[in-house]
């Protein structure tokens, strides 16, 4: 048979909440902070970089040329996003001129 013991409603959070102000903080809470802060400014960066990737290819057909050489699968995402967003040509341009 299976015990169990009820408690008043409201009574058992209340008792948590006492608790939890008791406690101490956790001495892993520091650390945490910091690979928090870390994974954020990671994902900031790597914003900024994506970003500044698409501002250069965007301005430099030459730049263009340069990616496509070493990994082509950029430049097609670069042309799919500027097709996707109703922005036409860029790959017949390019196409076009080599």
């Amino acid at each position: 048979m299976c015990h169990a013991t009820f408690t008043q409603p409201g009574r058992a959070s209340a008792d948590l909440v006492s608790r939890d102000q008791n406690m101490s903080p956790k001495p892993m809470e520091p650390f945490a902070r910091k690979i928090f802060k870390g994974i954020i400014l990671f994902e900031v960066a790597g914003v900024i970089g994506a970003y500044a990737l698409f501002h250069k290819m965007n301005s430099s057909r030459d730049f263009r040329c340069t990616v496509n050489t070493y990994c082509p699968q950029i430049l097609e995402v670069y042309y799919r996003s500027n097709e996707w967003s109703g922005i036409y040509g860029i790959r017949e341009a390019d196409q076009e001129k080599d």
